[in-house]
């Protein structure tokens, strides 16, 4: 199993190039994160218009503003053993998740762009 702060530390000393998370502001945390889809179909977001589990940049948390923009990493370990990192760009549209235990929900679409199933901590880069 991958040690997720190791992979994170090495990941983040990589990624320093002029457009990593770290130049361009903002604040990297890691999110218990889950995903909708079906039983929100179609109902009314907390910050207006109607959800769409196909959109691949709905996510909803509680304390983040409407319109703040999030990165996403999940970073996972292949069936070679290698480290395999999947990413998408997400932007806050609804309120949530209502399950406490958990930070950040994202649309279906979006956790299919990034292999999630279930519930995991992933890395998030919030832009200000």
């Amino acid at each position: 199993m991958i040690n997720f702060l190791l992979v994170a530390t090495i990941f983040l000393c990589q990624s320093g190039g002029p457009l990593s998370p770290m130049a361009l502001g903002g604040k990297l945390v890691v999110a218990r994160t889950s995903w909708y889809g079906d039983e929100c179909q179609g109902q009314e977001m907390a910050y207006g218009g109607l959800f769409d589990k196909n959109d691949p940049g709905i996510a909803a948390h509680r304390t983040f503003p409407p319109g703040t923009i999030l990165k996403l990493w999940n970073i996972t370990e292949g069936k070679d053993g290698k480290i395999e990192i999947k990413e998408a760009q997400v932007t806050i549209r609804d309120r949530g998740p209502n399950i406490e235990s958990r930070d950040l929900d994202i649309s279906e679409a979006a956790a299919k762009r990034i292999n999630l199933d279930g519930v995991k901590a992933l890395l998030v880069w919030v832009a200000n």
